[in-house]
């Protein structure tokens, strides 16, 4: 990405209902360092996961770029992590995460395993420097590092992507709601789903009636005991 690309660091906050607060407590503050893929990692410190804390925190001068970009796509429906770090070779490797809610795929319930229906299903590879680049353009292509509408609220019923970004030791947080202008403009998805290996389809955006918004984006959390949402 250019050096000279202008970028904003974003806030993420966090919104639960009465039950969620009950159950988690104050978990819900826990820093992020690592483990997504425990279930009780990601409830304690998943707006931890979204804002990049962890990446910001290594995000100094001389460290390598990293990426963390995630795909909302309702977040008890399916939810998509893609981890790109460098390799110090010119290339990259990539971890694909892909975690879908109850209801999506019953064949992955089980009795005598309940927390696997949290489980991720995830697929690493390594991308070649031409990929690398590839998708840094893309990036910059979608605007990754132009500013977010001022006040933006992203909710966990809805559909978007999120971008923290380190690069050239400047981190950078943006993010894409469906339906919208900028998302239209999307490059990066297309990439990162060709480069995806864990077999799991893209659960696509679609407009949701307001009705429905209204009452996913309550006080009362979903299945998974969490709602959130991202605010600029």
């Amino acid at each position: 990405m250019d050096r000279n690309t202008t970028l904003h660091r974003g806030v993420v906050s966090s919104s639960f209902g009465i039950a969620a607060l009950l159950l988690l407590g104050a978990l819900s503050a826990c820093t992020y360092r690592g483990q997504i893929d425990r279930p009780f990692t990601q409830k304690a410190t998943w707006f931890s996961y979204l804002n990049g804390d962890d990446i910001r925190a290594r995000c100094q001068p001389g460290s390598g770029f990293e990426y963390r970009l995630i795909y909302n796509g309702r977040y008890d429906e399916q939810i998509r992590s893609y981890e790109m770090v460098d390799d110090r070779a010119g290339g990259a490797r990539l971890t694909s995460r892909v975690q879908e809610g109850i209801g999506i795929d019953v064949t992955r319930l089980s009795v005598t395993n309940p927390l696997k229906k949290n489980a991720w299903t995830k697929a690493e590879r390594v991308l070649t420097p031409d990929e690398r680049i590839q998708f840094e353009n893309a990036l910059e292509a979608s605007g990754a590092g132009r500013a977010t509408s001022e006040g933006l609220r992203l909710f966990s019923g809805e559909f978007y992507w999120l971008a923290n970004i380190c690069h050239d030791g400047v981190f950078v947080f943006n993010a894409w709601r469906y339906p919208s202008d900028r998302y239209d403009e999307l490059k990066f998805p297309e990439l990162l789903l060709a480069m995806d290996k864990t077999g799991v389809a893209l659960n696509p955006p679609r407009s949701i009636p307001a009705a429905e918004r209204i009452q996913a984006n309550d006080s009362a959390p979903g299945p998974t005991g969490i709602q959130h949402y991202v605010q600029r």
